[in-house]
């Protein structure tokens, strides 16, 4: 057996966890700094959020919208924005206009490379393995 089948049998099936963390922004809207809960995304999903944002007709790619790619990903990698109370709160019908309401651009930007980051392979630096 090769080493990384040997590795993988080493682990524990039930500690496999999606990564999570806390992104900390100041929300220029509310006057404040909060600290959202975020969390990586399942692979079929964010297959699913791009597929949802390519407008394709006869096979050929017409447009992308990023927007719509922008506040998928930080509504399914900040569950948050989908609690129907807080959405309620706010007046917002569904989570796209919680988002829309709560976050600015910028805000929305860094809110989803955070959450990207999360689904990103981590680089292991060489002189890190040869020490």
């Amino acid at each position: 057996m090769s080493n990384i089948i040997d590795q993988l049998l080493k682990l524990d099936a039930n500690e496999i966890e999606m990564p999570k963390g806390v992104h900390k922004m100041y929300c220029k809207k509310l006057g404040q700094e909060l600290e959202f809960e975020i969390e990586a995304i399942d692979a079929e999903k964010v297959a699913e959020i791009q597929e949802m944002a390519i407008d394709i007709t006869k096979g050929e790619i017409n447009s992308i919208d990023t927007y719509k790619l922008k506040v998928e990903t930080i509504a399914c990698g900040c569950k948050m924005f989908k609690n129907k109370e807080l959405q309620k709160h706010f007046k917002a019908l569904n989570h796209r206009e919680l988002i829309k309401k709560l976050l600015l651009s910028g805000e929305m930007d860094s809110l989803n490379e955070a959450i990207n980051k999360l689904n990103a392979a981590t680089e292991i630096d060489k002189n890190e393995i040869k020490n």
